[in-house]
């Protein structure tokens, strides 16, 4: 609760009132609503040193929806809340820079926040629009990324992997030994248990904390992964749950379960053409702001200590998976199918 105070005020902050005033002349500081010209004759209230005046008022009504605006006119309880509710704002923020809130450093960048918000908007929104993504651009982004409308079937799989090691009968006498702990039909339902046998058992030790998990993958990348007769017979697992028998590979024995299935996609541009003149718009706003990036950097000026990285430490310990078991920025390998 520390910040509570804090953290409202800057929504009070970025609503509505601004700081003003140098504090190096020693003039007291101040907050408006906006940055007009004010007349004592439009002062519509004062709070300390704040004036909030009749224009800027107006202008946060008129940014209510119709049915609000008509219920101050005819309620004149309504605006005198909507009133007070801007001189609370005025008054909290006059407290928050008399007590320095002004300085304190998540209200700076919060600020920051805001301004890069602000001004994002103001240069992109109109250098770069949704209209002007041309025909050309949209067919020529779908047949570069087909492969994102047109996909095979997929199975999901999970493996149990013993390695040929220096002993082969060995590590097919293992598979077999754990087989009918794999497919027992009473367990057959239940993945905590395949994955305590992965645990325990599977010498894949990338696959090993995620519960055997190999993903989803379409027949012929299982092919190039595990072989022709491995993928034919983890393919071929006839329903979700279902476990194959002991399989060999280039590099060991495998018990699969099958863990899902997608049916193959193959929608045309004419039925993805708004999705994918939203991803060329997208990518176009990147490619623009890349650029106004690097102008602004060589306008403003930018170094990089790059010895001054290796200060850096990071406590990693248990955070350093995420709730399905990966390490961050990184799919899980596929064991066993080592080239």
């Amino acid at each position: 609760m520390k910040y509570f105070g804090l953290f409202s005020l800057l929504f009070l902050i970025s609503a509505c009132p601004r700081p003003l005033g140098d504090g190096a002349t020693g003039k007291v500081k101040v907050f408006q609503f906006d940055a007009e010209p004010q007349k004592d004759s439009s002062v519509l209230a004062r709070v300390g040193n704040t004036r909030i005046t009749v224009s800027q008022i107006q202008k946060l009504i008129n940014k209510q929806s119709p049915y609000v605006r008509a219920q101050y006119e005819k309620d004149p309880a309504a605006l005198d809340k909507f009133i007070t509710g801007q001189i609370r704002y005025a008054l909290l923020a006059e407290k928050g820079i008399a007590l320095g809130y002004d300085k304190d450093t998540e209200v700076m960048d919060a600020a920051k926040k805001l301004i890069v918000q602000k001004l994002t908007r103001d240069v992109f929104d109109n250098q770069v629009k949704l209209a002007d993504v041309t025909v050309p651009e949209i067919e020529k982004f779908y047949q570069e990324n087909v492969k994102d409308y047109k996909k095979p079937a997929m199975s999901r799989l999970a493996h149990i992997f013993f390695e040929f090691g220096d002993d082969k009968k060995a590590s097919l006498a293992r598979a077999r030994e754990v087989l009918p702990q794999a497919n027992a039909p009473q367990k057959s339902a239940s993945r905590s248990h395949f994955r305590e046998l992965v645990r325990k058992h599977s010498q894949d030790k990338d696959t090993q904390s995620t519960g055997g998990d190999l993903r989803y993958r379409s027949r012929d990348e299982l092919v190039s992964l595990y072989g022709e007769k491995a993928a034919k017979a983890a393919w071929d697992i006839a329903e979700v749950n279902g476990v194959s028998d002991v399989v060999e590979s280039r590099t060991g024995y495998h018990i699969f379960k099958k863990l899902g299935v997608r049916e193959p996609t193959n929608r045309e541009l004419s039925e993805v053409r708004a999705q994918v003149k939203n991803r060329v718009y997208r990518q176009k706003r990147k490619v623009a702001f890349e650029a106004y990036i690097e102008a602004i950097k060589k306008d403003i000026g930018v170094t990089l200590n790059q010895e001054r990285k290796k200060e850096l430490r990071f406590d990693v310990g248990s955070a350093a998976k995420d709730p399905h078991g990966h390490l961050p920025g990184r799919h899980p390998p596929v064991g066993g199918a080592h080239q």
